[in-house]
């Protein structure tokens, strides 16, 4: 469940955050033109003392790319947190099924402590791909086989 909660917000928030990182660069590239095109005038601007006009348009470009450096790592951040929540849920599902199983007879100690580790392990690789669509795709394949292999370990017993 929280793996669809997951994939469902990455491809709602994606696109944002695309659009907002494409700004940024965009805000940059400007600064940096601006910085080439005084460093190219910059004889020009001394000789009619125009310093005043290149700290304007400096500070103008700067301010522009601050805003949209700020606003670019607020919406790249926005995942961590989202992640992070459903990383705990699941480990609390994988935990509570576990010793549910184990109440059970059907399940070991060994085997929770597995199948704890392999989701653990899963779930951080996909918060580290999170960007990546392929990832969502092989983190499911993963998860369903992982469950597909405790499942048949559980019915032989």
């Amino acid at each position: 469940m929280p793996a669809i909660i997951v994939l469902v917000l990455t491809q709602l928030l994606s696109p944002w955050v695309k659009r907002v990182s494409l700004v940024s660069l965009r805000t940059l590239g400007g600064m940096s033109g601006e910085i080439q095109e005084s460093l190219n005038n910059f004889k020009v601007i001394v000789a009619f003392n125009r310093l005043d006009y290149f700290r304007e348009k400096f500070k103008e470009a700067n301010e522009n790319n601050y805003s949209a450096s700020v606003t670019a790592g607020i919406a790249s951040n926005t995942f961590t947190p989202i992640y992070t929540f459903a990383s705990v849920v699941a480990q609390i599902i994988v935990i509570s099924y576990g010793i549910y199983l184990i109440e059970h007879g059907s399940f070991t100690i060994g085997l929770l402590i597995a199948s704890f580790s392999t989701s653990t392990t899963s779930i951080t690789r996909f918060a580290s791909w999170r960007a990546s669509g392929r990832a969502c795709s092989l983190h499911l394949r993963v998860s369903t086989a992982l469950a597909k292999s405790l499942r048949s370990k559980v019915i032989c017993r």
